[in-house]
């Protein structure tokens, strides 16, 4: 798993990588204790932002706001996931089922 690498401008907290991102997102010291919580908030933000995704791809015909995180999760919180959400091998299974955003999508 490695560190999440964020745009240039990233907000405070971060720390400028080797590779000219920018790494150490606070939302990293959270992962060992919430990964249940962070699957959670992942599965309810893919249910609150899937009519307007659906829609501003529909109007742009392109990805022009921030929420790829939601869509494709990673292993890591994402840079400007506002909610740090992540999931893990063990989590990763509850992206589907009853439980999951499957229905809106």
């Amino acid at each position: 798993m490695g560190q999440a690498l964020c745009p240039a401008d990233a907000p405070a907290g971060f720390q400028r990588s080797s590779a000219g991102g920018v790494s150490g997102s606070p939302f990293r010291g959270k992962r060992s204790n919430d990964a249940r919580q962070s699957l959670e908030e992942l599965v309810q933000q893919q249910k609150r932002k899937c009519y307007d995704i659906i829609e501003e791809l529909d109007r742009f015909g392109k990805k022009v706001s921030h929420w790829i995180w939601w869509i494709c999760p990673t292993d890591v919180p994402g840079c400007n996931d506002p909610y740090g959400t992540y999931v893990t091998k063990e989590t990763a299974h509850g992206l589907f089922g009853e439980q999951a955003a499957e229905q809106e999508w």
